[in-house]
């Protein structure tokens, strides 16, 4: 396991990659500014990301998120990969997927897990904006979205909202049952 620790008032800067054995964890209280990012293996990024950059995970990686992700960040999800994003509403960056040449079959597939949206009972796209909604219809998060991207489901599951592209066999973490598929909204 590698840490860094960014002290407060400094940005650590440049073009990082993980290995696929090693679980890296980035704290803050200072920033994150990636060019580039690249997980192999399990990575958590405590610390505010800042700046223009790219975050990608690599086949079967983990990324979670426990700070926030500034609106220049693009996050890229692989096949069979998971990120997990701690706090929803502090994710400005826009979120997409690279599709696997062909289907991929595992424990589950791919997906986002948006932690602590256990009121979410619908969902809307427009504009590459994704909205998930309270069953009132108030927005309770928004994720942007690539231009092109739209998740196969949206599943609400445990307090959590889950983003999949459903190419594994549409379970969520820990062998659960797929949860409550989220009806879209024109």
């Amino acid at each position: 396991m590698s840490t860094t620790d960014i002290p407060q008032g400094q940005t650590l800067k440049g073009a990082f990659a993980t290995q696929s054995t090693d679980d890296a964890i980035i704290n803050g209280p200072g920033k994150f500014a990636p060019s580039v990012f690249v997980d192999n293996g399990n990575a958590t990024i405590n610390a505010d990301v800042v700046g223009v950059g790219s975050i990608v995970t690599a086949l079967g990686a983990n990324l979670t998120f426990g700070g926030s992700v500034g609106a220049k960040q693009m996050v890229d999800l692989a096949p069979q990969a998971t990120i997990t994003i701690n706090n929803p509403a502090e994710f400005k960056g826009e979120l997409g997927f690279i599709s696997p040449t062909q289907p991929l079959e595992g424990p589950f597939g791919e997906y986002v897990d948006l932690v602590g949206l256990a009121n979410a009972a619908g969902y809307s796209i427009k504009h590459d904006l994704l909205t998930i909604t309270a069953a009132n219809g108030r927005a309770i998060d928004t994720v942007h979205l690539q231009p092109g991207f739209t998740p196969q489901q949206v599943i609400a599951d445990g307090g959590s909202v889950y983003l999949t592209l459903g190419y594994g066999n549409d379970r969520i973490p820990g062998g659960s049952a797929a949860g409550t598929i989220l009806p879209q909204h024109p």
